[in-house]
């Protein structure tokens, strides 16, 4: 269950960074349209409202708090690594 929930919050966190216009821009090589960034952000909310109910219902009210926390940090650490020594040019469809 921890990892899904480290999983799900890399997957939100991805979609909120995706977002943002300069980084959908890097990662897609185009402009994202406005209901796109909408459904972007909508589902990485819900991605992370989900890991966080996964890390409570894993180990409980406090220490799933603190365990969502250190997996976020996680999976925000795997993103920015991604995104400084990932692949440099776009992806194509």
């Amino acid at each position: 269950m921890i990892l899904l929930s480290i999983l799900f919050a890399l997957a939100g966190l991805g979609a909120l960074g995706l977002s943002q216009p300069q980084h959908y821009g890097w990662a897609r090589g185009r402009a994202a349209s406005a209901q796109e960034r909408r459904l972007l952000q909508a589902s990485g909310w819900s991605l992370l409202a989900l890991s966080f109910g996964l890390a409570v219902g894993a180990w409980g009210p406090a220490r799933g708090l603190i365990g969502w926390c250190g997996g976020l940090t996680l999976a925000a650490a795997g993103l920015v690594l991604f995104r400084t020594y990932g692949r440099p040019r776009p992806i194509r469809r």
